[in-house]
């Protein structure tokens, strides 16, 4: 976040679960002015994603998911394939 001042869009189960008072806590709490922008369609994905200024960005779990594999390939093949081939 950049400002405080972006458009919050939610996946439905956060919509369910956290709905729009979620950001009134985080707007109190952090003296942010964070707004409901909508409903994303994807019914299986969780997370969020702030817009602002014609820029999308995602915090959606695939997104941070796939961030991280990609951070930590190297690793995760050497720790699978520890002793294979020896």
């Amino acid at each position: 976040m950049q400002d405080g001042d972006e458009e919050v869009w939610m996946f439905p189960r956060e919509v369910d679960k956290l709905g729009r008072k979620f950001l009134e806590k985080i707007n109190q709490k952090a003296n942010y002015r964070l707004c409901f922008g909508g409903v994303l369609d994807d019914r299986n994905e969780r997370g969020f994603v702030l817009k602002k200024g014609g820029m999308n960005f995602s915090v959606a779990f695939s997104t941070i998911l796939d961030d991280f594999l990609k951070e930590n390939e190297s690793f995760i093949v050497k720790t699978l394939f520890q002793g294979v081939g020896e």
